[in-house]
């Protein structure tokens, strides 16, 4: 595992990512409110749903991992960027919101990466930037045809609209009070605390998603003037911000439970599971 799980732990702790929409679900007739309220976000984050989120989620992963290696390489190799950047020309087609979510991933991992050696690393690397870039305007170039010669109706059937200054207010306002709430507030606090007591863990990696669908939401609605289910956004807000503590607690399960017990009652015990 990139980050440092056995291969054992790895396929138990996809698995349980895999089923746990379903667990919050079920939370759900406790009658918590607060689980009521995750539950409603997180089965954005995968389902057998086709063709979102069964398809477009897996292009979102995948990024997601070549993304990752790249994060955490020494040698800093471009070709996972590469593969990185032709996932992101599919995604833009298979759900535009994801493809904002990579734009900002992407730039926030090259800053925290570099820091104040960026502008070297870019200029050494010029001409394969500019391949990058080249790729991502052919799909936006496709995109864009796309986007012109289609049907009117259509577009207002799946709920496209134009939104001018007074309507992006009432967004941002949105928003912003979304930001407000308890839900939010206790989910970053509880991300950024886990964060910085773990600067140099390579699972802070999540962190920077969480971040980043919170500045290209704030993004998108200041300077993009058309729009579609907003709540798209707030769902992966909180999505990313639940996932992180997830992924953080199987590390400390794995780190100081799995990997210290080494007879094989346990790793009978951890197949069976993945088994079942």
């Amino acid at each position: 595992s990139l980050i440092g799980f056995s291969k054992t732990s790895s396929i138990l702790f996809s698995l349980i990512l895999f089923i746990l929409p379903q667990l919050i679900i079920d939370l759900t007739y406790l009658k918590f409110g607060f689980i009521e309220k995750i539950s409603l976000n997180f089965q954005t984050f995968y389902s057998l749903r086709m063709p979102r989120p069964l398809l477009s989620n897996l292009f979102f992963f995948a990024f997601l991992f070549f993304l990752l290696k790249f994060y955490l390489s020494k040698d800093n190799q471009l070709k996972n960027i590469y593969i990185a950047t032709l996932i992101m020309g599919f995604t833009m087609h298979a759900f535009f919101y994801f493809f904002i979510f990579q734009v900002f991933l992407i730039t926030i991992i090259y800053l925290v990466k570099f820091k104040t050696t960026i502008f070297d690393f870019l200029k050494k690397n010029f001409k394969k930037h500019l391949y990058f870039i080249i790729i991502i305007i052919l799909f936006y170039f496709l995109f864009f045809i796309q986007d012109l010669y289609d049907e009117n109706d259509y577009s207002l059937r799946m709920g496209l609209f134009e939104i001018d200054f007074t309507q992006k207010k009432i967004l941002l306002n949105y928003f912003l009070s979304f930001f407000l709430k308890t839900e939010f507030i206790s989910i970053f606090l509880l991300n950024t605390i886990i964060y910085i007591y773990n600067k140099k863990n390579p699972v802070n990696f999540f962190y920077y998603l969480f971040i980043s669908t919170i500045l290209s939401t704030l993004f998108f609605i200041m300077f993009f003037n058309k729009g579609i289910d907003y709540y798209h956004f707030a769902n992966w807000i909180l999505t990313a911000g639940l996932l992180f503590p997830v992924i953080y607690l199987f590390f400390l399960v794995d780190k100081n439970l799995i990997n210290k017990v080494n007879f094989k009652a346990f790793n009978v015990l951890i197949i069976s599971i993945i088994i079942l």
